[in-house]
């Protein structure tokens, strides 16, 4: 028995908006993928509902929780009739106990056009395969529209149809704030075996006959009459086109769905065989696993490799590339306590990798993110990078510059920052003179003084190790500042 069969990819997703428990989807690919793809139910954040009864799409996302909502997001939807330039309106009905869904493997049936779709996923590509009716003629058609997020919905494509193929190139700059105007997800399309009735683009409002669209949900159209199964095989990138197609001719290019599906599974494999558990009932290991798996989803790298194998990364706060590698899709108040605990016990030379990859938002943007997808966001409290990286440093773990580490979380304890929560701590200045922070300088006060004092204990600790002791001595001093508050 293969330890993907134990993962159960729905697990905790039973959420919604008005009531939360859990706030995952089911993410089709492999460990810590550029790119995940999943079942759309609904546009926007909370992108999967295994209550609703619809799909509009197979959606390629980079969400870390529906409360952080998507970027450079796009979805692909089989239709069989007339189309509609809104999602919502050409969604299918659907059940979720007759899909599959395998950490490597996901297929669901459409009810509406009674077509069958099946996809699998490598780090930055993806393959889908559509079976349409055997009736739907020249009736058939295929959907490929960029997505929407919070501060952005435009987009753009490309398509050009070839003699047994049709190309689409896109962008997808869909994204929730705080990155600059070039930022995109570029994706390249290629669909095959089926005759090509037709070709067109689509926006939140239109369909035109042209070949090329810059607009909100901008998006491709191709009528055509299948054989079988048609297959598209797309590949994503934060970088350029030529990136893209870069990653599209390692992960997919000529490559069947079998071959996707059996190389993600060996991927996951070979991550779950890190732990391997007896005893306890069936149930206990399919929830050790499944949590494990997704474990090894987040964080996410924002970097790809170049033509010589060199990591290099679009960088969320210059705009440009950068050498080297990036992480990002972490909440450092959620995971500071589970995730890197865990990854320091199980995989140290991967823990150091990410603490190297969060340094790259500190040299590029001048600081450590406290919530990063993919820059940073303005959001919770603390600076809990600082633990991350203690823990690293304590731990003796290495792939990362100690000096440069410990700059970058000194500077969260001693540099106050004002009129804003991307980064840094509120009210620093009041907390380091009166030893609390005070409920009319920031809200959630509390929360404020007992995250700032276990920070500053950790790297008093660390402060010790590197000999840094006059930082230890106020350091370790302010992490006794919980004693304050009454």
């Amino acid at each position: 028995m293969s330890l993907t069969d134990y993962v159960n990819p729905l697990q905790g997703s039973d959420s919604r908006m008005e009531f939360s428990t859990g706030n995952v989807y089911p993410a089709i690919g492999t460990p810590r993928a550029l790119t995940y793809w999943t079942v759309q139910t609904h546009d926007g954040g909370f992108l999967f509902d295994r209550r609703s009864i619809k799909v509009s799409g197979i959606r390629a996302t980079h969400s870390p929780s529906p409360w952080m909502d998507d970027y450079g997001n796009f979805e692909i939807m089989p239709v069989v009739g007339p189309v509609s330039p809104r999602p919502s309106a050409r969604a299918s009905s659907w059940r979720i106990e007759d899909a599959t869904f395998q950490p490597h493997l996901c297929k669901v049936n459409l009810l509406r056009y009674r077509t069958e779709v099946a996809f699998s996923a490598l780090r930055s590509s993806a393959i889908l395969q559509v079976t349409y009716p055997s009736d739907a003629g020249r009736h058939a058609a295929l959907v490929i529209q960029t997505g929407k997020a919070r501060e952005q919905t435009l987009g753009s494509v490309e398509l050009r149809r070839e003699a047994d193929r049709v190309m689409v190139h896109g962008k997808a700059m869909s994204h929730p704030g705080f990155v600059p105007e070039n930022f995109a997800c570029y994706f390249i399309a290629e669909i095959t075996n089926a005759d090509v009735v037709d070709i067109g683009v689509i926006s939140d409002s239109e369909i035109r006959g042209d070949a090329a669209i810059s607009a909100p949900r901008a998006g491709a159209l191709v009528r055509l009459a299948p054989h079988g199964v048609v297959t598209i095989r797309v590949a994503t990138s934060f970088i350029s086109y030529a990136q893209a197609q870069l990653n599209f001719d390692r992960e997919v290019a000529g490559k069947s769905l079998d071959d996707v599906s059996s190389a993600a599974q060996r991927e996951w494999n070979k991550w779950l065989t890190i732990l391997q558990v007896d005893g306890g009932t069936e149930r206990d290991r399919r929830t050790f696993y499944s949590c494990l798996w997704r474990a090894g989803l987040f964080p996410m790298p924002m970097h790809e490799f170049d033509a010589n194998g060199q990591a290099h990364h679009y960088s969320p706060h210059t705009g440009k590339t950068h050498s080297g590698v990036l992480y990002t899709n972490n909440g450092f108040w959620d995971t500071y306590r589970t995730v890197y605990p865990l990854l320091g016990e199980i995989a140290p030379r991967l823990y150091g990798e990410i603490v190297d990859g969060f340094l790259a938002h500190y040299r590029e943007g001048g600081w450590l993110p406290k919530w990063c997808s993919p820059g940073y966001r303005d959001c919770m409290i603390g600076s809990h990078s600082d633990i991350v990286i203690a823990e690293a440093i304590s731990r003796g773990i290495t792939g990362f510059d100690y000096a440069e580490a410990y700059e970058a979380v000194r500077k969260n304890a001693f540099e106050p920052v004002h009129g804003h929560n991307r980064f840094g701590r509120r009210a620093l200045e009041e907390y380091h003179r009166l030893g609390y922070v005070p409920a009319d300088a920031a809200k959630e006060s509390v929360s404020w003084t007992l995250d700032n004092a276990h920070c500053d204990w950790c790297l008093g600790r660390i402060a010790q190790k590197l000999g840094r002791n006059d930082d230890a001595h106020i350091l370790l001093k302010r992490g006794q500042s919980y004693r304050n508050l009454w």
